[in-house]
């Protein structure tokens, strides 16, 4: 934003202080709870008034909806205290009641507080002294890690320089820095997923890590398969000989901006770009990472150290004649499933959708929905039509 006035940027950012917004939620939250509240036992003594010459089977229906969402509203909202350090000292009507029952009920999480993104991981970590950001605070320096897998491929025709270490590129997570992100939803990818938390400790507590990249090796095709174009990284009998991970510290690239160019490290593109100019034209470069550093240490094809490692945790089956990789061969993970002629034809279409085609899948929904609608308005006017004739 360049050309953009900071002296009135700064005088919001004074006069929007962290403890001003703390003291504001400290002040809405409990109003917001005690309406819902409040609206409940309005609506449930409307409904009473309305039904008071019904029989009374009707009355104690209403009572114990009413009671029902009293208490789900209530038990529910004990985990918005958590917002600010103090706000459950003030609580709320009823709150004593409404804890009490939130704690029997958090052995079968009805309702959690909303820990996991409260605090996005590696936003912040990144130490400043300047004080200029929103709200008076540092600017925000990003440090998300994450690991990279890099290989040593033979075989075909390799060239020189994938002798050497070759980054494995995965289909979703942050890897290759000139790379965009790809859109998802609603596909859920796990590996991508898990890769974020295994960067978050060690490896030794990430089991699954080692048996996945210990089946890279012994190039098992549908683990292959989850990383982003297999077909290009181990094609013409190429295979690995040697695998490692490293981790980095990742941040997305900035805009050429007054407000980017303060930050500290960042790493500027589109550069001598008006503001609009940039944001339209995508940049060549998408992440930047620093911090590189060993995560898992390289190992080849039956190492026997990851062997014993993959057999304490019965990742791998040992035989008569040694450890036997578990390992489905083939291309499809539906052929080799026992499945029936319509389940494999199930399984296989699941196959095609299940990744970039999952975009279509709410498009297919509202369709769906809007066909099975018409459908029964049809039906509805033809039996009313005939309600008719009969009549």
């Amino acid at each position: 934003m360049s050309g953009c006035d900071w002296s009135h940027i700064q005088r919001i950012s004074r006069a929007i202080s962290k403890v001003r917004r703390e003291n504001a939620v400290k002040i809405i939250v409990p109003l917001l709870i005690h309406w819902k509240l409040l609206f409940i036992l309005l609506s449930l003594s409307s409904k009473l008034l309305e039904n008071n010459t019904r029989p009374i089977f009707e009355g104690t229906q209403i009572i114990a909806r009413g009671l029902i969402s009293l208490t789900c509203t209530g038990v529910m909202a004990i985990p918005l205290l958590s917002l600010t350090p103090h706000l459950a000292d003030k609580g709320f009507v009823g709150f004593s009641i409404f804890s009490s029952m939130w704690n029997r009920s958090r052995p079968y999480f009805i309702a959690n507080g909303y820990g996991l993104f409260r605090r996005m991981t590696g936003v912040g970590n990144g130490q400043s002294s300047n004080r200029w950001g929103w709200s008076g605070l540092p600017p925000s320096i990003v440090e998300r890690p994450e690991i990279t897998l890099e290989g040593i491929f033979e075989g075909g025709n390799v060239t020189n320089q994938e002798q050497e270490w070759t980054e494995l590129d995965f289909r979703w997570k942050p890897g290759n820095i000139m790379k965009l992100p790809g859109w998802n939803v609603p596909y859920q990818p796990r590996l991508d997923w898990q890769m974020w938390f295994a960067a978050l400790g060690h490896y030794s507590h990430n089991p699954w890590l080692l048996s996945f990249m210990d089946k890279l090796l012994e190039g098992c095709n549908p683990v292959i398969e989850l990383l982003d174009e297999p077909s290009l990284m181990f094609k013409e009998n190429r295979h690995l000989v040697k695998i490692r991970a490293r981790l980095w510290l990742y941040d997305f690239t900035r805009l050429d901006t007054e407000w980017n160019r303060r930050i500290p490290g960042v790493v500027i593109v589109n550069k001598n770009a008006s503001f609009w100019h940039g944001m339209v034209r995508l940049p060549e470069q998408v992440w930047f990472r620093r911090g590189e550093r060993e995560y898992l240490p390289p190992f080849g094809k039956d190492d026997p150290y990851v062997s014993r490692f993959l057999s304490h945790y019965n990742l791998v089956q040992s035989g008569t004649d040694g450890i036997v990789k578990k390992c489905v061969v083939g291309n499809n993970r539906c052929s080799n499933l026992n499945l029936t002629e319509k389940g494999r034809l199930l399984c296989n279409f699941t196959e095609s959708v299940r990744e970039t085609n999952m975009i279509y899948a709410p498009f297919m929904t509202v369709l769906m929905f809007v066909l099975l609608k018409r459908k029964r308005q049809i039906i509805g006017s033809a039996g009313n039509g005939l309600k008719i004739k009969e009549d």
